[in-house]
């Protein structure tokens, strides 16, 4: 298998492919066989016997006996499982379940409130990775909202601000994988499922923010949620404490309207009602 590399035109860049490389390890794309899973010391080898145990001993959370997708261990921890796509993916080579813990340390150095990973397992009879996890208090917001409770969801347009300013691009997020903690605890909000996200050294952009408000407003299960509360009050919220200038908020309003299909006004004072 090759994978040549292009140009943002579109045209291949001639002799060239690319490769991939992680920490000290390279891995190439043009290798003739298909990894299993990523060479990483830090991941243990378990057999199907052994998955088999796991699944006896703790109470199953979703999936089922043969294909565990998440479980409940009696000490409260969590155990996430992930199963290799047969189609082939940047997964191939970078295991969901490695860029989990990878993205849950980069996350605790720069203070963002996550799952800390305990051990990551893998099993080629069965082409799957297991996480061991911290089972973290709180709640997701979609559940608080479907239960009148919508403190959590008001404030995150405050809290997406802050992951955007601290380099954090959840290109997964949704109102299912934001934990709210409550305002008497130190942190307020904690993430959860952080294998679809990077950690950049610097604030996104602000093509990637919009890219990311796209992410997070287009979620069909949760499009009610933000019509009552306010689309156009969320992005309000969200430009306030993100403190972009007139010519950026212009530019998100504009290329939001097209990208989410409705007219888009956000509020370039401060606002203090819900506005749709």
């Amino acid at each position: 298998l090759v994978l040549r590399q292009f140009h943002a035109d579109g045209v291949r860049a001639p002799n060239k492919t690319r490769t991939l490389v992680r920490h000290q390890n390279v891995y190439s794309l043009n290798s003739q066989s298909r990894p299993t899973h990523c060479k990483d010391s830090s991941v243990k080898k378990i057999s199907k016997a052994q998955v088999q145990e796991y699944v006896a001993k703790n109470k199953l959370l979703m999936g089922n006996l043969q294909k565990p997708m998440l479980m409940l261990t009696p000490d409260n921890e969590m155990i996430k499982s992930f199963f290799r796509k047969e189609r082939l993916s940047t997964s191939t080579f970078f295991p969901k379940a490695v860029r989990f813990a990878e993205n849950a340390k980069q996350l605790k150095k720069i203070g963002v409130l996550a799952p800390l990973p305990k051990e990551v397992m893998y099993c080629s009879e069965m082409a799957m990775h297991m996480v061991i996890y911290n089972r973290l208090p709180g709640t997701d917001l979609r559940v608080l909202n479907e239960g009148g409770d919508d403190t959590g969801i008001r404030g995150l347009p405050r809290y997406l601000a802050e992951l955007h300013t601290r380099g954090v691009m959840f290109r997964g997020i949704h109102l299912g994988n934001v934990l709210y903690l409550g305002k008497e605890v130190h942190q307020s909000y904690a993430l959860v499922d952080i294998s679809g996200m990077s950690i950049k050294k610097r604030q996104l952009r602000l093509w990637e923010r919009m890219r990311n408000l796209i992410n997070l407003l287009g979620v069909d299960d949760d499009k009610d949620i933000f019509d009552e509360l306010g689309v156009n009050w969320f992005l309000s919220r969200y430009c306030r404490a993100a403190v972009l200038d007139s010519g950026q908020i212009n530019y998100l309003q504009k290329r939001l309207t097209r990208k989410l299909k409705r007219k888009i006004e956000i509020d370039q004072g401060y606002p203090r009602a819900m506005k749709g």
